[in-house]
């Protein structure tokens, strides 16, 4: 019911999957395949954000507007702009090049084009 509504969902900016380390990324394909919801990585609004140190990253947030919401957003961007593939919605929680090719052979292809 809830991806039915969420094409229709007009005001809707961001869904942020919050995983506490990148070893929680590997079972999070297979959860949305397992609650039918893998669609979700076609919508350009979903993504999925590690954030290991949640009260540091909201004072960073506070403090500077850097945090794991603006890292979703500038992600987002970054797909409707085509400069990430379409279909990436997994967001590393350091710019890290090496840390998000990783990713690639953690999390199944549902988040990778």
């Amino acid at each position: 019911m809830f991806l039915a509504l969420l094409p229709n969902w007009q005001t809707l900016r961001v869904l942020v999957l919050l995983l506490s380390s990148d070893r929680d990324a590997k079972t999070i394909g297979a959860l949305l395949d397992e609650y039918n919801v893998a669609e979700l990585t076609q919508d350009p609004r979903f993504v999925v954000v590690v954030c290991s140190e949640y009260c540091e990253d909201w004072v960073k947030g506070v403090q500077t507007g850097d945090d794991y919401w603006s890292r979703a957003e500038d992600h987002i961007a970054k797909r409707k702009s085509g400069q990430v593939n379409p279909r990436d919605c997994y967001v590393p929680e350091d710019d890290d090049p090496q840390a998000e090719d990783d990713m690639f052979s953690k999390f199944p292809a549902l988040c990778f084009g």
